[in-house]
């Protein structure tokens, strides 16, 4: 299903991508909010505090990284409405930079391959959230909530460093 949705908005169709968002019928499903939810769900997070990845792992490795293309792809074009969704919702930013700068462990010892993945992915989502604005409203947004996290900038730059060497 989420290979479905990302196929739908594959190539900026910005009409389908504001269908996801926000139907025109009685009963209104925000797909682009209810999938980061899910991987929230998914990486085992409670509510973007990261009780924390215990529950990623080979097993559902290739289920994260599809949720990811998805939610990127909601974004591209860009999407300006699916941008402020993510950026916006409850603790959306908060995994999704988590899963940048946090170690996944125990995925990470096992196969560093997998969670370096994740980790670029991840990236992916963040850049297509900030992608052609004209504003900085979700840039100050994800330095917000980067800042507000243990280590901070600190901790994307000892992550960068710590992926550089692995290479």
């Amino acid at each position: 299903i989420l290979r479905v949705l990302q196929l739908l908005c594959e190539n900026h169709n910005g009409l389908l991508q504001n269908f996801i968002r926000r139907q025109s019928d009685r009963a209104n499903h925000n797909l682009v909010a209810e999938t980061l939810s899910f991987l929230d769900t998914v990486c085992g997070s409670t509510k973007g505090s990261l009780g924390v990845f215990k529950e990623i792992g080979e097993h559902n490795f290739t289920l994260i990284t599809q949720t990811l293309a998805t939610l990127t792809e909601f974004c591209q074009g860009p999407c300006h409405e699916n941008q402020n969704t993510m950026a916006m919702q409850e603790n959306g930013l908060n995994i999704i930079i988590s899963l940048v700068l946090n170690d996944i462990k125990p995925l990470i010892d096992e196969h560093m391959d997998l969670a370096l993945e994740i980790k670029s992915s991840a990236s992916k989502l963040l850049l297509a959230i900030m992608e052609s604005r004209h504003d900085g409203d979700n840039a100050e947004r994800v330095l917000r909530n980067m800042s507000n996290m243990a280590g901070g900038p600190k901790q994307l730059v000892h992550a960068v460093t710590e992926a550089f060497h692995m290479a």
